[in-house]
């Protein structure tokens, strides 16, 4: 089945978002993804991992801002039972520059998973990286 028929059928949509579509060309080729994961302590954070396994080259776990957070010791102690390299950071911040840092390294993509909670933290880092490549690049 072509991707965007399979998006569709499944989800209901007519065309990926921006970003979406590289990742999911990656996962198709074979390519393994780093995945950026935070989550509710009250999900199947355990059957989400297992999930994830055969597409995953590295973890990075990070805490989102929430009462409900799982904890990084226990997302620690679940990313350890994957078998999977994993690092956690102690703040989303952290965790994308992380993420971003092994992207570079493995030349894999990044794919933020887990709680919507982190995604105002994360975009708002990767803006924040842009502005500094941007301003970087002004000042040569």
């Amino acid at each position: 089945m072509e991707k965007l028929a399979a998006l569709k059928m499944y989800f209901g949509h007519d065309a990926f978002r921006p970003g979406q579509e590289p990742l999911i060309d990656a996962l198709l080729q074979g390519q393994k993804i780093i995945c950026l994961f935070g989550v509710m302590r009250d999900k199947e954070y355990p059957a989400m991992l297992q999930a994830l396994v055969p597409y995953v080259c590295a973890f990075v776990g990070v805490q989102p801002s929430n009462a409900r957070a799982l904890p990084l010791e226990a997302l620690g102690q679940a990313l350890a039972k994957t078998g999977i390299p994993y690092t956690l950071c102690d703040s989303i911040q952290a965790g994308v520059h992380t993420a971003l840092s092994l992207s570079e390294t493995q030349k894999a993509p990044i794919c933020a998973l887990g709680s919507l909670y982190m995604a105002g933290d994360i975009r708002q880092t990767i803006y924040e990286e842009i502005e500094h490549a941007n301003s970087q690049d002004a000042s040569l």
